[in-house]
């Protein structure tokens, strides 16, 4: 078969092309963040969200969308939500999670976790965030929740991965070292294999296995940071240094 793409640029209204994230809620809309805002497709322009809309930063590490249309950005200057037409930032100035968040995103229980710089948060019932419980510390560099995985949640920790269930977290090693092995991103698929990237390696973990396979030689490196996401099929798609990758497990 054929494949037509059409390519995006300021024509179109997007005025940066360092796209980090993009989603698409539940209305329809195109929301992409870039390293200059975020913007929102209405499938014939795009609109910028920057500043003056409420953003704390305009450098957006993260971008998440629920099902009811809930949608979070992380900054290098923390998260904000959009309500209505504005972004806001984190209620309370004392929130300690006001720095550089690498993920976002609400559990199957409906409660919002932060991946930042200085660790693990969850959302209290005053809006503000505290520490997850048991964090054992350190930077959380990747996040991931779902409604079908419950209220389990996954959060990587420089090389290693932990799960969040019942209370209690188990960490898994990825089984690599260095600078390079620092995982990035996280997905599971429809099998429950649990994926992990960091910039050069990719890493597997298949239900009841007691760690990480490595996949590395199945995706070229990228030298920035090791984006992952998961399709309706199931099928992985990250970008590298040569293009875009795809596998299918």
């Amino acid at each position: 078969g054929r494949l037509s793409f059409r390519s995006y640029g300021a024509e179109a209204g997007l005025g940066n092309l360092a796209a980090t994230f993009m989603a698409q809620d539940p209305q329809g809309f195109l929301w992409v963040a870039t390293q200059d805002g975020v913007y929102r497709y209405d499938g014939t322009r795009f609109r910028r969200y920057g500043r003056d809309e409420g953003l704390p930063s305009t450098y957006i590490t993260a971008l998440w969308i629920g099902q009811s249309g809930d949608l979070w950005v992380g900054t290098e200057r923390g998260p904000a939500q959009l309500r209505g037409d504005h972004f806001e930032s984190v209620p309370g100035s004392a929130s300690p999670a006001v720095d550089r968040v690498n993920g976002v995103g609400r559990d199957g229980g409906g409660t919002l976790w932060l991946a930042t710089a200085t660790g693990l948060f969850v959302q209290r019932d005053d809006g503000a965030f505290s520490l997850a419980p048991g964090w054992p510390g350190g930077e959380a560099t990747a996040l991931l929740t779902s409604d079908e995985l419950g209220t389990a949640v996954y959060a990587a920790r420089g090389e290693s991965v932990g799960r969040f269930d019942t209370g209690q977290w188990s960490f898994v090693e990825s089984g690599q070292h260095g600078p390079w092995a620092r995982i990035d991103a996280l997905a599971v698929d429809v099998r429950g294999w649990l994926w992990a990237r960091s910039v050069r390696y990719l890493f597997a973990k298949p239900p009841g296995a007691s760690g990480f396979l490595d996949y590395g030689e199945r995706i070229a490196p990228i030298s920035n940071r090791g984006y992952l996401s998961l399709d309706r099929d199931g099928n992985l798609w990250g970008p590298t240094d040569v293009g875009v990758d795809a596998w299918d497990g």
